[in-house]
């Protein structure tokens, strides 16, 4: 049986052809096709994964599998007591393990929810931009990316009247390219406009400073 990108996309969210137009179902979702492993994670072998489709809609291996407007669900389960928390991700061999930061109780025995939504941020603005970066057909390499965030515990700790979210969060991202500074200047706006995490924390109040630096691609 031979299906369509779209149809095989809709079929199974998680779905990525390569350019051999071979479907792989391992859960990945790489944004640029290569080829899986002889084996995926879970052990399954990779012959067994695999069904034709159009190979004619493989060229652009650029473009992710999932069409324009899909709705992408997220569900988790929490357990625990204390400040000591696990996230199981649902659909996922991943779980999330929490603990409230010190300040708070905590024993620093796991990362603290803070740490992770930080941390988020971070990943995703990388993430972002590869995918803006693909889809305009631009090249990056290495990226590295500080974060300092400032948080007021008199509402969270004190039950003070205001926001208990951060005050500001400053990001320095270092990124390599070929692009011309007018060129990055348009890319940057571009990810901090499409990035979620961004959008969640700007729309929320955070005053969120994103420096980007234009690091020369060899």
């Amino acid at each position: 049986m031979v299906f369509t990108l779209r149809e095989m996309s809709n079929r199974h969210p998680a779905t990525w052809a390569d350019t051999q137009g071979a479907i792989h179902l391992c859960g990945m979702w790489p944004l640029v096709a290569t080829k899986c492993p002889e084996f995926c994670s879970d052990g399954v072998p990779q012959q067994r994964r695999y069904m034709s489709i159009d190979t004619e809609q493989t060229r652009d291996s650029k473009s992710p599998l999932i069409p324009e407007g899909q709705i992408l669900e997220f569900k988790h389960h929490g357990y625990g007591t204390g400040v000591h928390h696990s996230v199981e991700i649902k659909d996922s061999d991943h779980t999330i393990i929490a603990e409230g930061h010190p300040a708070f109780g905590g024993t620093d025995s796991a990362p603290s929810p803070l740490d992770y939504v930080l941390a988020g941020l971070i990943s995703c603005n990388q993430v972002t931009a590869q995918i803006v970066a693909l889809g305009k057909n631009i090249e990056l390499g290495e990226f590295n990316i500080d974060l300092k965030a400032d948080l007021d515990n008199s509402v969270l700790v004190y039950g003070a009247e205001g926001n208990a979210n951060f005050t500001s969060i400053d990001l320095e991202v270092e990124v390599e390219s070929k692009l011309s500074e007018e060129e990055f200047i348009e890319f940057v706006s571009e990810v901090e406009r499409r990035c979620p995490l961004t959008q969640l924390y700007v729309r929320s109040g955070v005053n969120v400073r994103n420096n980007w630096t234009n690091k020369p691609l060899a």
